[in-house]
């Protein structure tokens, strides 16, 4: 494929055969290839010297002439080539050996595949880095040796009397050559059309020196006429100034502004993933406790013991409770990364606030004054009315938890039009007419430093177990994805305001319509549905959900088997509940071929992490009838009653 990444390679010198094929195996399934292995450093050293590797993994202890610090000094001096190494001893003569020779990585045995993986990525990202740095050098040193003008002196008739030795190179001859000879002979000035420039400085206009081999370069020129004491002119004095160096400069200059935004971009990844760790390892800790005590006492039931049937349900709700704030934790990731599957409307902003009061009035503390201010003319915009009450809580919470002694917080919404004065400088907002909801706080405010952070995800000032650091990326998430922007205002001490920006939308708003069966409708069934989910776990819970429900339940654990259970019963398919990113064919594209056979096929669609589609039309199929895993069991049952009895 034209612009594909070129896969690493890698050498691996192992005395084991055994632990050198699983280094080679875990090498190749993280897509790297592995040119070769050898047993002993002097079999590493012929194959590299003929093909040197990207890396090598290198054990340090190796039978024959030299061990594996030895091979590795030589290899790093003669290809420069970032070695790990790799032992099951540690002992402080091999760790202090080990460090003398400079390894970019090292393990020590047995080691996960994970710790391989991480620890090749490190060692190749720090080579690139070093010579990314050793050719700035070069670069740099070149510039400025090369930091001085041409000057050239030329007679009445536009012979050469003098140039340097910038010149001399620029004109492509030696001193003997040049001097003596016509100027035109050997350059040319020309403007941007191509044209001839004349003796006379042009400023404000690219002038281009053309030498006699056709080469050209665009320069500066400066000119100034030699007059004897008569006020004749006997000749000029031309300087070229270079500025294809100070073009490369800029060049320098945006790849350095990109490296400093990577390194803040790697930097919000580090706090992301460690975030994350942290609070799932938590969250699992709790699922995985009650899990094992919860069959405890049961193998305890079977065994004939008495068990509290009470302590079985509070494990089970335990286990539940934790699932779902991981559930929680994951569609805030997904709002953050613009991954959800908006279920918009047009919807009355000021609604939702009203909406919202009480709810919100419970979150403050006594000592906390909540006041509204709702703009009276329509306040209508095209957002998901559930997201929209997320971003307008996380904004409360946010500022409650910033005034510690008490205060006040106003939710405000009012109509705005923005021209493009109002936008000068921003990308994130069009020119037109916004609904802007704002919630200022008292509290105590926010320094430079916490504002240029303050959208990271897991990036939070509060001590630890105090929050996550999910609830603004959320919120700019949120709004995002929804077409609006997100601004902020503050001082220490001083308090913060966060602006809401979106678009004003002139139709009515949307009735809402209850989301559940009918009131008092049975929500079991006989028909038959066809479950299609790649999850194993995941398929066999739906099924055994809906079976005990008393439908008919057909499964498929992929599209083609899906395809296959169509073509022998499609006569007797109620409904299909089907994923929406499966390998091969995606869930979306399976139901657009069966709909081929029947346009008013009944569909349920799930997702943990929404794919691109195809089209902007089955987007708005997926987002009337789709369900964010992870999934409460009777909510599919309640949605699957609803849609079939639609």
């Amino acid at each position: 494929m034209p612009g594909a990444p070129v896969p690493q390679r890698i050498v691996v010198v192992e005395d084991e055969p055994i632990v050198g094929l699983d280094i080679k195996l875990h090498l190749q399934s993280f897509g790297y290839i592995v040119d070769g292995v050898y047993a002993t450093g002097e079999e590493a050293l012929k194959g590299i010297a003929l093909n040197p590797p990207d890396i090598a993994i290198m054990d340090i202890r190796l039978q024959g002439m030299f061990d594996g610090l030895e091979t590795a000094e030589q290899v790093k001096a003669k290809y420069g080539i970032p070695i790990i190494l790799l032992t099951a001893h540690a002992d402080e003569d091999t760790l202090k050996r080990a460090r003398d020779s400079a390894p970019f990585g090292y393990i020590m045995k047995p080691f996960e595949p994970r710790e391989l993986r991480t620890a090749v990525e490190i060692a190749l990202l720090r080579h690139q880095m070093e010579q990314a740095v050793i050719q700035r050098e070069r670069l740099f040193s070149t510039t400025l040796e090369s930091i001085r003008d041409a000057v050239i002196v030329v007679g009445p008739e536009f012979r050469i009397e003098y140039v340097n030795t910038v010149a001399q190179k620029l004109l492509r001859g030696s001193r003997e050559a040049l001097l003596g000879a016509k100027l035109h002979d050997h350059l040319t000035l020309l403007g941007p059309d191509g044209s001839t420039v004349g003796n006379h400085d042009t400023p404000g206009i690219q002038v281009f020196a053309q030498v006699a081999d056709g080469t050209q370069m665009p320069v500066d020129r400066y000119s100034s006429a030699l007059v004897d004491e008569n006020g004749v002119a006997t000749g000029w004095v031309i300087v070229l100034h270079d500025v294809s160096e100070h073009l490369e400069s800029e060049r320098i200059l945006r790849e350095h502004e990109e490296r400093a935004r990577q390194s803040q971009k790697m930097e919000a990844i580090g706090r992301l993933t460690g975030g994350i760790a942290h609070d799932f390892n938590n969250l699992l800790t709790v699922i995985m406790g009650y899990a094992r005590l919860l069959v405890d006492e049961l193998n305890e039931m079977d065994q004939g013991k008495e068990v509290d049937t009470a302590a079985l349900r509070a494990d089970a709700d335990g286990i539940r409770k934790a699932a779902g704030r991981s559930a929680e934790l994951t569609r805030q990731l997904l709002a953050f990364s613009r991954h959800q599957i908006m279920q918009r409307s047009v919807v009355d902003l000021n609604a939702i606030v009203s909406g919202m009061q009480k709810m919100l009035e419970r979150l403050v503390s006594d000592d906390i004054t909540l006041q509204f201010d709702l703009v009276a003319s329509p306040s209508s915009v095209y957002a998901d009315p559930g997201q929209l009450e997320q971003v307008l809580m996380n904004l409360v919470v946010n500022a409650r938890d910033a005034m510690h002694s008490g205060g006040r917080v106003v939710v405000k919404t009012e109509n705005r039009t923005l021209g493009e004065a109002d936008i000068e400088g921003r990308h994130d907002v069009q020119p037109g007419e916004f609904i802007c909801l704002t919630v200022r706080d008292s509290g105590i405010g926010m320094d430079g430093d916490t504002l240029e952070h303050i959208f990271e995800p897991f990036f939070t000032t509060k001590q630890p177990g105090e929050g996550t650091g999910l609830g603004l990326s959320t919120v700019y998430g949120i709004v995002a994805q929804s077409g609006g922007a997100v601004d902020v205002r503050s001082q220490v001490g001083g308090g913060s305001q966060f602006s809401v920006w979106m678009p004003y939308h002139a139709d009515a708003p949307t009735v809402a319509s209850s989301d559940g069966a009918k009131p008092h409708s049975p929500l079991s069934g006989h028909e038959t549905i066809l479950v299609v989910e790649d999850d194993d776990a995941v398929r066999l819970l739906l099924v055994r959900t809906l079976g005990r429900s008393g439908y008919q339940v057909l499964e498929a654990a992929n599209a083609g088997e899906a395809l296959l259970q169509w073509e022998n019963a499609r006569d007797t398919i109620a409904m299909i509940v089907t994923d929406v990113v499966m390998p091969h064919l995606p869930g979306t594209k399976l139901i657009a071929r069966l709909r081929v056979d029947d346009p008013d096929l009944k569909v349920l669609f799930l997702s943990g992490y929404p794919d691109k589609y195809a089209d902007e039309a089955e987007l708005t199929d997926v987002a009337h009838h789709f369900m964010q895993k992870p999934v409460d069991p009777r909510e599919v049952v309640k949605r699957v009653r609803r849609i079939l009895d639609e």
